[in-house]
């Protein structure tokens, strides 16, 4: 499977963050990659939570709902977040 992303740019050409998609372009921006955030991990957008912790805590037992609701984000970001994570699209 294909990985792209779509760069943000800031001043002169430079990449601010990158958000990966893979399924195709218009998808929704729910994971990106940040260098001021989390060491440039993946994180939900927006919120530097990285995509790898939401993963640790789903295979310890908790339930995407649960996530969703102690992070206060949509379940949706967080199933993004899970797909790049235990699916193995990561860019």
């Amino acid at each position: 499977m294909s990985v792209v992303v779509h760069p943000d740019y800031q001043g002169q050409g430079l990449a601010k963050r990158l958000f990966p998609w893979s399924r195709k372009p218009d998808e929704p921006r729910d994971v990106e990659i940040d260098p001021l955030r989390a060491f440039g991990q993946r994180v939900i957008a927006g919120t530097g939570i990285p995509t790898s912790v939401i993963a640790d805590r789903l295979r310890a037992g908790d339930s995407v709902e649960h996530l969703a609701t102690d992070y206060r984000v949509p379940v949706d970001k967080i199933g993004a977040a899970l797909r790049w994570e235990l699916l193995g699209k990561a860019p």
